[in-house]
């Protein structure tokens, strides 16, 4: 498909919840290029875990 990198930030709030955001990349690769997918893409995210 392609390659990509990705960033992650977490805070924990105590032992059992934590937050966290990050971004990702996606270059297309031959799979894309194939399909007419030539530009990348960026990606956030953001989560939130609890644990029980």
């Amino acid at each position: 498909m392609g390659e990509g990198v990705d960033a992650l930030f977490v805070y924990s709030f105590n032992a059992k919840t934590s937050a966290g955001f990050g971004a990702g990349t996606l270059a297309p690769g031959s799979y894309l290029a194939q399909s007419k997918k030539t530009t990348g893409f960026i990606y956030p995210y953001l989560y939130l875990l609890r644990r029980l």
